[in-house]
């Protein structure tokens, strides 16, 4: 479900991880009802690349043609 809804597969995998571990009662996860996430670094290139991607364009000042090239852009990179 998550592939469908185009979330990363590293912040599937934290999650899986966090519930494994609230699912074994590790303390030190949950405190005070809270859960406290540390994310992991990526470091794969593409997704630096698509970073620097999202960075440069002022979505703000695009047509819906230029949008849609641009996500097109944005999924070649992938």
């Amino acid at each position: 479900m998550a592939k469908l809804a185009g979330i990363s597969p590293v912040i599937v995998e934290r999650a899986k991880e966090n519930l494994k571990a609230l699912e074994t009662n590790k303390k030190d996860i949950v405190q005070d009802g809270l859960l406290h996430f540390t994310p992991k670094a990526t470091t794969d290139p593409k997704y630096e690349k698509i970073k620097s991607l999202l960075q440069s364009y002022d979505v703000n000042s695009m047509t819906p043609l230029q949008a849609l090239q641009f996500l097109a852009k944005i999924k070649d990179e992938l």
